[in-house]
């Protein structure tokens, strides 16, 4: 019922249901925070993400997504890192593809382009089409010429056919004023 209501985005009763459960595991936990993240209660769910840490549930892949996730979308880029660090050295948990994309993503969206650059390229996982793309569009917001054309030409080559990659790189001219 948790998970229902939670879906519905009724959060009082989501947030109600879930203070009187006998077993707060992290399964529930990991539920009022994706709850709360969706209905843009960002800063809540953070808050809910603390209270889950200081009542001792060991957080899991899921709960991290979403945490990286919310701070990528308040900008909390600091705050991100520190919780990448500490559900690797902490809680041992090997980050996922997603949890990378958070990262890279809180980076770009933070202006921390040579930083996100240096995560994708260096990740254990191939860079994709997700990870390229997100830094293409910060090159653009951030006028970073150079960089831009460098990733375009990675994401060139993984999708030739792809339009958007070309919409993107003439954003990234655009907005530097700068010919190519």
């Amino acid at each position: 019922m948790l998970a229902v209501n939670a879906q519905r985005g009724h959060l009082d009763q989501t947030k109600e249901m879930f203070e009187v459960l006998p077993d707060q595991d992290v399964v529930s936990w990991n539920t009022v925070i994706m709850a709360f993240s969706q209905a843009g209660q960002l800063n809540e769910a953070l808050l809910f993400f603390q209270e889950m840490c200081l009542n001792g549930v060991t957080p899991d892949q899921v709960t991290f997504t979403n945490v990286l996730a919310v701070c990528s979308h308040i900008g909390v880029t600091e705050k991100a890192c520190g919780y990448f660090t500490s559900m690797v050295g902490d809680h041992g948990i090997a980050p996922a593809r997603e949890h990378y994309g958070a990262i890279i993503d809180n980076l770009a969206r933070s202006g921390e382009l040579e930083e996100a650059e240096e995560l994708v390229t260096n990740m254990p996982y191939k860079p994709g089409e997700m990870e390229w793309s997100v830094l293409l569009s910060a090159c653009s917001s951030y006028k970073d010429l150079e960089r831009g054309k460098r990733v375009a030409q990675v994401l060139e080559e993984i999708m030739p056919d792809e339009a958007a990659n070309y919409v993107s790189l003439f954003k990234v001219v655009a907005d530097s004023n700068t010919p190519v």
